[in-house]
């Protein structure tokens, strides 16, 4: 596969505030025309729904971090995917950075329920988020873009 022109070196910014601490990691893909963004709402479906998927059971149910979430933004000329992790009391952000990481890489590796993927595509036909030409198939949801995540971070 050719290297995108969002394909980029990895950047790092501490930001100070009176807000609680926080890590947030980010990867750039295509404009939301482009059919990336089906297998970025998937991927997110897969990582954080709030009750039962990897971040949600092995980082926020086991208390691992105090929160941790993603989210897809797709817009008109480029899309973000976003994960977000919030220590626990005593916690750094390094740990809370390799915890998600290493759901990423379960997502990567197809270490999750495949009834799971099959529930994800079928709600988001039912709800109409997905193009009605898109063929979706696991391997091509964990190979693809999750190497993406996967390669950006260096895992």
């Amino acid at each position: 596969m050719q290297q995108s022109s969002l394909d980029k070196e990895i950047l790092q910014r501490e930001v100070y505030g009176p807000e609680s601490e926080r890590l947030m990691m980010g990867w750039a893909f295509p404009g939301k025309k482009d059919k990336e963004n089906d297998y970025l709402d998937i991927i997110e479906e897969l990582l954080y729904n709030g009750k039962a998927v990897l971040f949600d059971i092995d980082l926020n149910q086991a208390q691992k971090v105090l929160s941790a979430g993603a989210g897809a933004y797709a817009l008109t000329d480029h899309s973000m995917f976003i994960t977000i992790g919030m220590p626990k009391e005593g916690q750094s952000l390094d740990e809370v950075r390799e915890l998600m990481l290493a759901e990423i890489t379960k997502l990567k590796n197809g270490e999750f329920d495949a009834s799971l993927l099959e529930a994800i595509i079928n709600n988001m036909k039912r709800l109409g988020k997905m193009r009605d030409d898109m063929y979706i198939v696991k391997t091509i949801v964990t190979s693809e873009l999750s190497r993406k995540i996967a390669d950006a971070q260096g895992v």
